[in-house]
Parts: C-alpha cells; sequence; structure tokens
C-alpha cells in the first residue's frame, strides 16, 4: 500500500516502487469514512498513469459525508486482485473490549444488507482476533 499526497511526484514513486509501473492498481482516499466507491472516489484496475489522473481529479476536492465537511488530502494505491467476491470485516477498539463485525456481504453495498453482518462483542484477546482474521 502507498500513500499519495499533494507532494507526491508520480514519475519518482514509480522508480522507487517498480510494482506501482507494471501492476493493475486500486486507488481511495486514505479516510475515515464510507461510501467512498458510490461517491465515485474509488477506481480499480487502472494503471499508473490513470491513477495519477484520478488522483489529480480529485485530490483537494471537499466532501461531505454524515454531515462532516473536508477536504480530501491523502489516496492510497494498492494492487488491484481481481475477486468474485468482497467480505466485510470491521474491528473497533473500545473501552472494555472491542466489537467485531463481519458479512460475506461486503463491497459497496454492505449498507443495504446491514441486516447479515453478524455483530460480536467482547474483551478479545489478541490471540482470538488473529484467529477469527485468518
Amino acid at each position: 500500500m502507498f500513500q499519495v499526497t499533494e507532494s507526491t511526484d508520480f514519475n519518482e514513486l514509480a522508480e522507487k516502487e517498480p510494482l506501482l509501473a507494471s501492476a493493475k492498481l486500486v486507488v481511495k482516499p486514505d479516510m475515515l469514512f464510507g461510501k467512498r466507491g458510490k461517491s465515485g472516489l474509488v477506481a480499480s484496475d487502472l494503471d499508473l498513469d490513470q491513477v495519477a489522473e484520478f488522483i489529480q481529479g480529485r485530490l483537494g476536492k471537499e466532501v461531505e459525508m454524515g454531515g462532516c465537511k473536508g477536504p480530501i488530502t491523502t489516496f492510497i494505491i494498492e494492487p488491484f486482485i481481481p475477486h468474485d467476491q468482497e467480505f466485510y470485516l470491521n474491528i473497533v477498539s473500545e473501552r472494555l473490549g472491542c466489537s467485531i463485525s463481519f458479512s460475506e456481504c461486503g463491497g459497496i453495498e454492505i449498507e443495504e444488507n446491514w441486516d447479515k453482518v453478524l455483530l460480536f462483542h467482547g474483551n478479545f484477546r489478541l490471540s482470538v482476533l488473529f484467529w477469527f482474521c485468518t
């Protein structure tokens, strides 16, 4: 995973990370809000030139999610892995333990399938989290 900000030089990034110049990629804002895909902020199966163009058209753009407004300042780039199914996994550290949400109906339609999300609360130890995630 690679972070991109306003100061990122894509030519320099390609020289330092040859994988980026040869692989298909996914790009999305590195920000804590949902519905990025539905908002046109995620793109996949792109080459590095397409990723640069995608980011340049959205970097600094102000978005509003859940009543909060702010500019998109950072994107992440990852290798694109073709897949037939997406899962949803969310782990939240809480004062008295943590909660784990999981669903076999992941992807951009997770909100429409929220009734299929399994939610676990508890004082889980780290070893249990590793078991759950494997």
